[in-house]
């Protein structure tokens, strides 16, 4: 049963309750519910706005196309890897691998500039094994960004320059996170 659900068939419960026992004592749990729907009904709006925003900045993106954009990525990492920094392929591959991520470019830095990672999100909720990663490193952020002509909002992982065994460690945590939300 969901809370929605669960809040429902509470309010029932109590309303019969109050027909046999009188409505005083129901008074609390009856703005305990209030509260509660009210607050579930505003996370659900604001999740449905941020949804839309990001829907309207890239276009609905189905699962199916999320997959094959993942399926597209892969055969170019297969056959271009030598375009890649060496330093950036496991983190590459490993957000790769999440449901819904797809890295459009990257750099290692090469000891000079930070170290970046540029991916789109087929959703909200393809970034949260990625929040949880980061938001336990010292060294590593995420911005977003906007490219320029067709707006598409794209995400950037950041660390300061030179952080090649960082990215291998975050690339391990990121493989770890995705068994354990069973994404990818």
């Amino acid at each position: 049963m969901s809370i929605p659900e669960d809040l429902k068939a509470l309010h029932e419960r109590v309303k019969k309750a109050h027909k046999s026992f009188g409505w005083s004592w129901a008074l609390p749990l009856f703005d305990r519910i209030s509260t509660l729907t009210a607050q579930l009904d505003a996370a659900k709006a604001e999740n449905d706005r941020l949804r839309a925003a990001l829907d309207k900045a890239t276009g609905p993106v189905t699962d199916e196309e999320a997959k094959a954009r993942a399926v597209r990525w892969q055969m170019a990492v297969d056959n271009q890897v030598e375009t890649l920094d060496s330093e950036v392929i496991p983190l590459c591959k490993a957000l790769n691998s999440l449901s819904g991520i797809e890295t459009i470019s990257s750099c290692c830095g090469h000891g000079y500039a930070p170290f970046r990672v540029y991916f789109t999100a087929a959703n909200l909720d393809s970034l949260r094994p990625i929040l949880e990663v980061i938001d336990e490193s010292e060294i590593w952020s995420m911005r977003t960004s906007m490219a320029t002509g067709n707006m598409e909002i794209y995400f950037v992982l950041d660390a300061p320059k030179e952080s090649y065994s960082e990215a291998n460690t975050l690339a391990d945590a990121l493989l770890a996170a995705r068994k354990e939300h069973g994404n990818g």
